[in-house]
Parts: C-alpha cells; sequence; structure tokens
C-alpha cells in the first residue's frame, strides 16, 4: 500500500427517509432507483444502500448507523424529532405543530392551496386517465397518471425527491413511467403491502 491510498474503507452513511404515505413511499424508492441509487424500505438491509425508506413506525427496528434525511408526514408522532431532519415534507394543511420545523427544512406540498412549495394544478381528466402540473419554486412540469388517486403521492414523492437532491426534470420521468396510463395500477409498494 502506498501513502496516498487508506487504510480505512469509508462507508456512505445510510440516509434514513421516513414517509408515512405508503403509495408516495414506493414511488420515491422508483425515482431514487432510477436516479441510480440503491434503496431498500427494509430495516434489515445488508450491503447499505444510499437511501433507507421506512414508515414512522418501523423505526425502532432500524439496525446500524443511520442519518436522519428526509421525513414526510401527515400526522405529528409523540416523541419524534423532526428538527433532526435535513428536511421535513408535509401537506401545506398540516394541523400539528411546526414550529419544531426550522422554515429552511420546511418543504410543504397541496393540491389546493397555492401558498405550499409544490402545489398540483391544472388537474384534467382525460380518456387515459389524468393531466395535472406540478408546479414549485422556480419549476413546473406535467405528469400523466392513471388515476385521479395518484394525485397525492405523486406530489409527495416529488417533493421527497427533490428534497434528496434528485432532478426536478428526473422526477417528472420517472412519474411518468411509474404511473403510466398503460399500467393503469402501480402495484408495488415501499412497505411490503400489495
Amino acid at each position: 500500500m502506498n501513502g496516498s491510498e487508506s487504510f480505512y474503507k469509508t462507508v456512505p452513511a445510510v440516509r434514513l427517509i421516513v414517509m408515512e404515505h405508503p403509495e408516495a413511499a414506493a414511488a420515491l424508492c422508483r425515482i431514487l432507483k432510477e436516479s441510480g441509487y440503491r434503496t431498500s424500505s427494509s430495516p434489515d438491509f445488508g450491503e447499505p444502500p444510499a437511501y433507507l425508506v421506512l414508515p414512522p413506525s418501523r423505526l425502532g427496528e432500524v439496525r446500524g448507523e443511520t442519518v436522519p434525511f428526509v421525513l414526510s408526514a401527515e400526522r405529528e408522532w409523540p416523541g419524534f424529532r423532526s428538527e433532526k431532519f435535513a428536511r421535513c415534507v408535509i401537506d401545506s394543511a398540516f394541523s400539528g405543530d411546526r414550529r419544531s420545523i426550522p422554515a429552511e427544512k420546511l418543504v410543504t406540498y397541496s393540491a389546493e392551496s397555492d401558498s405550499a412549495d409544490f402545489t398540483a394544478r391544472n388537474i384534467r381528466k382525460t380518456d387515459e386517465g389524468v393531466v395535472f402540473e406540478i408546479v414549485g419554486v422556480g419549476v413546473i412540469g406535467r405528469v400523466r397518471l392513471a388515476d385521479e388517486k395518484q394525485i397525492e403521492p405523486c406530489l409527495i414523492a416529488a417533493c421527497a425527491a427533490v428534497s434528496c437532491g434528485i432532478p426536478f426534470a428526473d422526477v417528472l420521468g420517472s412519474l411518468n413511467r411509474l404511473f403510466s396510463a398503460e399500467e393503469k395500477v402501480y402495484s408495488e409498494t415501499a412497505f411490503g403491502v400489495s
């Protein structure tokens, strides 16, 4: 071994993403995988993935070192420390206490309010399904889905993916493939529920 090589192997930290919405978690896992990241939805991962995506109820099962990265919650969880996460993705209508989340960490979404960071706009039903635009701060893109029920999970996954540093264009491409009108149904879920 020469002087320029390190004796110690550097193991990258596993970035923890906590998501309450199973369909959004499944979509996020797919976006991350299509972006080249190894992703796991099991706390018993072998080789460390880049991202570990779990529901809040499974956090106690995590073995190994993780870095709290993105939290997407639909309600408050007693004893849960949201301030430890780099980003917190929540519905703009979230009724819980936001005071513990610093403003620079907060990313909001909504299908109804224009005050959110990411909104679903111009929702139109078509013969193939539904088309809408995700409008964010400085970005806009069209998404085609098989069903209107997929809008919210798609919007949550988009917010989380952008919070992870995935380019918005890549997020849109993945979502359009993921929820394509030809497939009609997206059956894979991140939490093992069909």
